[in-house]
C-alpha cells in the first residue's frame, strides 16, 4: 500500500471516531435536556396538582373567614341549645320522676303510720301489776280448764287445773317431750263474761330457784275463743306479776294460751306457767 493509501485510511478513520464521539456527545446531550425538561414537567404537575389549589383554599378560607366562623359558632350555638333543651328536658322529666317517687314514698309512708298505729290499737298491752290495781278488777274464779298435755312426776299431776287456783306454789306444767313449743292450754267461764283482760303470773312460782330451773313462756298466741288471735311477749321476771290490756272489751267465753317460744331452763325443759285469770276492769 502507498504512503497516499495510508494517509487516506488514518484520515478516514479519525473521522469516522470523530463522528462517532460526535453522535455519542449528542445523544448525551439530548438525554440531558430530556431529563431537564423531565424534571421541569415533574416540577409543573406536582405545583398544578397541590401547591395551586391549596393556594386557592388558602385564597379561599381568608376571603371568607367571616362567613366560615359565623356559620360555625352559629351551628355550635344551634347544638349547644339543642343539648340544653334535651338536658332541661331529662331534668324535668327526672324532677318529675323524682316527685312522684317523694309523693308514693310519703303515702307509703303515711300508710305504714297508719298501720301501725292501727297494730298499735288493737295489740295487747304487757303492763306490770302492781298489789293495789288488783281492787280495780273483777277477777273470775270459776272455769272449765283443758289443755294439750301436763307433766305427771312422782304420782303428782301438774294439769290445767292448777292454772288457777290461785297460788303460786303449784302451776300447770305442759308434759310433751322437748321444749313445750305449740302446747296450750284453755280456760273457759261458765257463761260469756265481759273481759277486758288476763292475769298472768309466768314460769313455776313456787320458789326462784324453780322458777329459772324450768322453762318460761316467752311468747303467747292468745285467742279470745271464737273471735281475735293475738300474740305477745312476756318479760321474764320472777318478781313481778303481769296484767294483758287487752284493746277492747269482749263478750267470751273464754281463751286458747299456745306457747310459740320459751326462756330456757337450767335444769329442766318442762314449760310452766303459775296462775292465768281472766278480768273485767270497770272504764
Amino acid at each position: 500500500m502507498s504512503n497516499e493509501n495510508k494517509i487516506n485510511n488514518f484520515v478516514w478513520s479519525d473521522f469516522m471516531n470523530y463522528k462517532r464521539n460526535e453522535n455519542r456527545r449528542s445523544r448525551t446531550s439530548k438525554r440531558r435536556v430530556n431529563h431537564r425538561n423531565n424534571k421541569k414537567r415533574n416540577k409543573f404537575i406536582f405545583f398544578a396538582i397541590f401547591i395551586i389549589p391549596l393556594l386557592i383554599l388558602s385564597l379561599y378560607l381568608l376571603t371568607n373567614y367571616k362567613d366560615i366562623k359565623k356559620s360555625f359558632l352559629t351551628k355550635n350555638t344551634e347544638e349547644f341549645t339543642n343539648l340544653q333543651d334535651d338536658l332541661q328536658r331529662d331534668n324535668i322529666n327526672t324532677s318529675e320522676s323524682n316527685k312522684k317517687t317523694e309523693d308514693d314514698s310519703k303515702e307509703n309512708q303515711i300508710e305504714s303510720v297508719d298501720e301501725t298505729l292501727e297494730n298499735k290499737e288493737n295489740e295487747i298491752k304487757v303492763l306490770k301489776l302492781l298489789p293495789e290495781d288488783k281492787e280495780k278488777y273483777t277477777i273470775y274464779k270459776e272455769y272449765f280448764n283443758s289443755c294439750s298435755s301436763f307433766l305427771v312426776q312422782d304420782g303428782t299431776e301438774y294439769d290445767a287445773d292448777f292454772i288457777n287456783d290461785f297460788r303460786l306454789d303449784t302451776a300447770w306444767n305442759e308434759g310433751k317431750e322437748g321444749n313445750g313449743i305449740d302446747e296450750w292450754i284453755e280456760i273457759k267461764l261458765h257463761w260469756p263474761s265481759d273481759v277486758n283482760g288476763i292475769i298472768i303470773e309466768n314460769g313455776y312460782k313456787k320458789t326462784e330457784k324453780l322458777y329459772f330451773e324450768n322453762n318460761r313462756p316467752k311468747t303467747l298466741e292468745i285467742e279470745l275463743i271464737g273471735q281475735d288471735t293475738f300474740t305477745v311477749q312476756l318479760p321474764d321476771d320472777f318478781e313481778n306479776s303481769y296484767y294483758l290490756k287487752l284493746p277492747k272489751t269482749y263478750d267470751a267465753i273464754g281463751v286458747k294460751i299456745t306457747i310459740l317460744d320459751v326462756y330456757k331452763g337450767s335444769k329442766y325443759s318442762d314449760t310452766c306457767i303459775s296462775e292465768i285469770q281472766l278480768v273485767y276492769e270497770q272504764k
